[in-house]
């Protein structure tokens, strides 16, 4: 069962809804971009849905954890379906989330840009 498509809103009815101050730009360039910024958000809710489960196989011999990181698990997946659901009533297809950056694929991109930054451009904070 899925939710009924909501009608677009726009950044002033979406301010309304906001629990604190935000600037109305930040709100209008939010709107002007709502699919990026959902399809953002659906990643970053399976991203929260996975870390629960993996913390529940990293500490299986704790099951009062383990029973709080599986609720923690559904409520995120139940927000994916959501965003899923706003995503589709908006048309937007989906697409791969892009892959993550590890420091040798940006060490290689920095030293393709420029010649010996791939160590300072990679390398952890002091």
């Amino acid at each position: 069962m899925s939710a009924p498509a909501s009608p677009a809103l726009g950044a002033s009815a979406l301010i309304s809804i906001l629990r604190a101050p935000t600037p109305p730009a930040w709100v209008e360039d939010a709107v002007s971009h709502l699919p990026e910024l959902l399809l953002d958000h659906a990643n970053c809710e399976k991203k929260a849905a996975s870390t629960a489960l993996a913390l529940m196989f990293a500490y299986a011999e704790d099951r009062p954890l383990a029973l709080v990181l599986a609720r923690l698990a559904r409520e995120e997946l139940r927000h994916f379906e959501q965003v899923l659901t706003a995503l589709s009533a908006l048309g937007v297809p989906s697409r791969a989330s892009a892959p993550v950056v590890t420091r040798s694929s940006c060490a290689a991109r920095c030293a393709a840009a420029i010649p010996g930054a791939s160590s300072i451009c990679c390398s952890p904070p002091p």
